[in-house]
Formats: structure tokens, C-alpha cells, sequence
């Protein structure tokens, strides 16, 4: 990961290399290419992920704020604190259906399980999310992910449809537009 988020950076892709960098746990470089970026919004995001400790995941788990606590104890693993993914997917597995962060708890947990190797599982989450809802613009963020999920995994001609799908409801997001013709090659050669 380390090599592609600096060839992301290279690349004039900044976003994308800082969420690499994100997921590093190399804060101070996710930061510096989101401020490149001027992308204001998701540094301010960033700096409130990245601000946790231990008592803020007891704090949001007495509130029963899942989500947040799943997302704090996220933040203190990405640190160094391997156990904490741990807490984080128990956090995001209580949060009910019918919850207003159930889909996003679900594509956090399916970004969690991809990080920490179990790309299967990832997929098996992503797959069962998206099949449920009408494709809007501010699920793009996950139908990106699992792109990226079913590329690394050789699914190519399904990665290329739902980068498709994505750059139909926010063609800017990311590096989609690169993504949708890199497919379209890959695929186009047989390689599918």
C-alpha cells in the first residue's frame, strides 16, 4: 500500500493517495495531500477521525453511538493498536437495520475486513449492501470500493460495471474516470 499511495500522489490523484495514506496510519502525509488538494472538507473529516483515543470509544459506545465508537476505535487501530479492528467490527455488528448508519456501518465493516485481509468477507458484505438500495450519488463512495475490491480479486468485467455505474453518479469522484478506461482496456484484451 505504501507504494501505491506514492505513486497515487505522483499521479496527481491526492485524494486517493490520502485515503492510502489513512489507512497507513501516515496521518501527516493523508493530511498534506488533502490540504494539495483543497480538499478542506474531508481534512476537517480527517482531523476528527485521526482525534481519538480510548475514552472517546467508551464515550460513544455508553451513548450507543456505534458508528462513532466503531469509527473511533477504527482511528486508534489504524494507529498501531492491532486489537482494536476487533472492537471496531463488534461496534459496527450491533448497529440494527433499520439504524440511519446502517449502510454506512456496513461499508465500513466491509472496508475493515478488506484491510485487515479478508477481502471475501469484504465483498460478501458490499455485495448484499448494494443489492438493496437504488444507486444515488452518495453511495458512490462504496460502489468505488467495491470496484477496487473486485479488480484486486480478478472480477474485472464486474469491477468495469460498477465503475460504470459509479461515473454515471459522480464521474469526478476519485480517480473513477481512470479507473472506467483502464477497465474497459483490461477487459477488452480478454484479461476478464
Amino acid at each position: 500500500l505504501d507504494s501505491a499511495a506514492r505513486c497515487h500522489e505522483r499521479a496527481g490523484q491526492l485524494q486517493v493517495a490520502a485515503h492510502t495514506y489513512e489507512r497507513l496510519g501516515r496521518l501527516d502525509d493523508a493530511r498534506r495531500c488533502l490540504g494539495l488538494a483543497g480538499e478542506h472538507h474531508q481534512l476537517a473529516e480527517l482531523a476528527e477521525r485521526s482525534g481519538h483515543r480510548e475514552d472517546s470509544i467508551r464515550a460513544y459506545a455508553a451513548l450507543e453511538n456505534y458508528f462513532r465508537a466503531a469509527t473511533a476505535a477504527l482511528a486508534v487501530a489504524r494507529s498501531g493498536i492491532a486489537e482494536k479492528y476487533t472492537e471496531a467490527v463488534r461496534f459496527l455488528e450491533a448497529i440494527a437495520k433499520e439504524h440511519p448508519d446502517y449502510f454506512r456501518g456496513r461499508a465500513l465493516l466491509a472496508e475493515i475486513w478488506a484491510e485487515t485481509g479478508d477481502t471475501r468477507r469484504a465483498l460478501t458484505i458490499l455485495e448484499t449492501l448494494l443489492a438493496g438500495v437504488a444507486p444515488r450519488p452518495e453511495h458512490v463512495p462504496v460502489y468505488y470500493d467495491y470496484g477496487c475490491l473486485l479488480e484486486r480479486e480478478g472480477f474485472l468485467a464486474n469491477a468495469r460495471t460498477i465503475f460504470r455505474l459509479a461515473s454515471s453518479l459522480a464521474p469526478s469522484y476519485r480517480d473513477l474516470k481512470l479507473r472506467v478506461s483502464a477497465s474497459a482496456y483490461t477487459v477488452g484484451a480478454g484479461n476478464d
